[in-house]
């Protein structure tokens, strides 16, 4: 595409990105469902950008397609649950939604079991017999009751906990399959796998991420005088009571990554000290991984990465959210807002409030009210 052509293209996701989740989240979809539906569609739109007669038209179709791909998934998924169950007959609309909260534990549940243990319990909750599951794995009849006792003593432990740990620990074996390069046993978020492939692809150490040497202080000082928040201290301001309210710690970067300003809660703010996340630092993809805030950068829409989404492991305590400011002139990301806590402290609610600071920050750079 020209230069023009990319303008319009990002000037065109700005306006429709924050309109098409709320369509998405009307329609049913969970919030990180809608998030990652609108990088998808986005994508399909900016490959065929200058063959579309009406882009907005199409964006709501294909989201609406993969939407109903979404839907079709999970209902496999929650087939497949039923059919455990040994449920029957069809289910209300509610019972879909508490039979698809099922599908999420089951579904985490096994995956935070050891790769042999979960081969072993799919086929027990199937109702093979011991000697076909020896069998089909290869392994004596004395293996398979040893894993399927095992198997059981955690899934015990499991569901006696909360859905956060089970999720945690489901996310833990995700992260640790994918660094062996062994076959994953579900699904990353599409942003997520993608991002963990660039940061691998640049080299990022995955363990503690690139040691890095923040700017000093005149340095910081001066991208603060050239940020657009220079003189919007109301943002700042909203940012820290949020951050401070909800044990987060509020973060602003440049366009290029660099911390400008933090605040916000002194236990979280003490955790990112060493972390190495401090003014003057650059939290770009190729220094600190994937995290919400490169990501912001890299695709220009808010995101969320929870935990052990973050590709560095010393990071997988935290939590974020990161919405870009565009330039209302062309459409480049002039700076991020962030927020970042102690996982799993980053409520929806609160990725709905950070998108909505970021597009008044947006409106009064443009000069509206």
């Amino acid at each position: 595409m020209s230069r023009s052509e990319d303008r319009e293209c990002a000037e065109f996701f700005g306006q429709q990105h924050l309109p098409l989740v709320n369509f998405l989240l009307g329609r049913g979809v969970s919030s990180s469902d809608a998030e990652d539906v609108a990088q998808m569609v986005f994508m399909q739109v900016f490959a065929r950008w200058a063959t579309l007669h009406n882009p907005r038209a199409y964006l709501y179709q294909a989201a609406k397609n993969e939407v109903a791909a979404l839907v079709r998934r999970q209902r496999r998924d929650l087939d497949g649950t039923r059919r455990w169950a040994g449920s029957q007959g069809e289910c209300s609309a509610a019972e879909d939604v508490y039979h698809l909260g099922e599908v999420s534990i089951v579904r985490d549940s096994f995956i935070a079991l050891p790769p042999r243990q979960r081969e072993v319990m799919a086929r027990v909750y199937e109702d093979h017999q011991v000697g076909d599951i020896a069998k089909a794995l290869g392994i004596s009849p004395a293996t398979v009751r040893s894993h399927r006792r095992h198997g059981r003593e955690t899934l015990q432990f499991l569901f006696a906990s909360d859905g956060h740990d089970i999720h945690w620990r489901a996310g833990q074996r995700l992260y640790e399959a994918w660094r062996r390069g062994d076959t994953l046993p579900a699904a990353l978020r599409p942003l997520i796998g993608w991002a963990w492939d660039q940061a691998k692809a640049l080299g990022v150490d995955p363990d503690h991420g690139t040691a890095m040497v923040p700017l000093g202080r005149d340095e910081v000082t001066h991208r603060r005088r050239e940020s657009p928040l220079a003189a919007c201290s109301w943002v700042r301001d909203t940012l820290t009571e949020l951050g401070k309210s909800n044990r987060q710690m509020m973060v602003v970067v440049d366009a290029e990554g660099v911390v400008l300003w933090r605040d916000g809660d002194r236990k979280v703010l003490q955790q990112a000290d060493k972390l190495g996340f401090v003014e003057g630092a650059c939290w770009d993809i190729k220094n600190a991984g994937a995290n919400g805030i490169a990501l912001a950068l890299m695709t220009g829409r808010t995101v969320q990465v929870c935990g052990w989404e973050h590709y560095v492991q010393d990071q997988h305590r935290l939590d974020c959210v990161a919405a870009p400011v565009r330039d209302p002139r062309d459409g480049r990301v002039l700076c991020v807002v962030n927020l970042t806590g102690t996982w799993p402290t980053v409520h929806h609610a609160i990725v709905r409030e950070i998108d909505t600071i970021a597009m008044r920050l947006h409106r009064q750079l443009r000069g509206e009210t």
